[in-house]
């Protein structure tokens, strides 16, 4: 089994290949140059390997949330290396990434992801990994600001791993919250951390047709348009 794995929805960019039961990735930490980076870096990953694209089994991406310049970099990198390798796709959540990756790192079992949605919102989610290592919580993903996301603090308990750039960037989801909280420094997702997610789902025979992926914003394109300044085509 061979999988590619692409990530370009936050501050760095990064691909993956799972060659058999081998793992080579490369990782760069860069905020706007996900475009010029991530063909190379794919390029290098597989002749390190010394494969083609056409050996490849599946190819894995984040398909969001996230910032909205890298995911549409990623999906249309993604889309365009299926289409033309007749390869199947799969789009994993960012989201979800961030848990495999607390899992990975720490052994974490329940995790609350916070990362930056601008506009002063959180993109929120909360994971609980299941005895057959799925992870729970596709559901919670939503766009939140500080007060929802402390009231919905109020209805969990145990431990909770916290991961994203908004633990550190606002303390007071600590200090606030009255339940058990580890905070670390995990901030990024890796692309490592999608091949686990992109292999249980490939051993159960799902992927989608290239035509049918599509970002995963949490918001309307609208909304993401007055933040990049982009003018309106009516």
């Amino acid at each position: 089994m061979r999988i590619l794995a692409l990530e370009t929805t936050a501050e760095a960019c990064s691909v993956a290949l799972l060659n058999n039961k081998n793992e080579r990735f490369y990782f760069e930490q860069t905020s706007e140059k996900h475009a010029q980076r991530i063909l190379p870096l794919i390029q290098k990953l597989l002749q390190h390997e010394q494969i083609t694209l056409k050996q490849i089994n599946a190819i894995a991406f984040s398909c969001g949330p996230g910032n909205f310049t890298g995911l549409r970099v990623g999906t249309s990198i993604a889309q365009g290396l299926a289409l033309g390798s007749q390869i199947p796709l799969i789009g994993i959540s960012t989201l979800n990434i961030m848990a495999e990756r607390a899992w990975r790192e720490l052994g974490a079992q329940r995790v609350l992801v916070a990362m930056n949605a601008r506009l002063g919102e959180i993109y929120w989610a909360e994971y609980q990994r299941n005895l057959h290592g799925s992870w729970l919580g596709k559901h919670t993903e939503s766009i939140l600001d500080i007060e929802t996301i402390l009231n919905r603090m109020t209805n969990l308990t145990e431990k909770w791993i916290c991961v994203g750039s908004e633990w550190i960037q606002r303390s007071e989801l600590i200090k606030l919250s009255l339940i058990n909280l580890i905070k670390t420094t995990i901030v990024l997702p890796h692309a490592k951390d999608i091949l686990p997610l992109a292999l249980k789902i490939l051993s159960k025979g799902v992927h989608s047709k290239v035509e049918d992926v599509a970002p995963t914003y949490l918001r309307s394109t609208e909304i993401y348009n007055k933040m990049i300044r982009i003018p309106s085509l009516k």
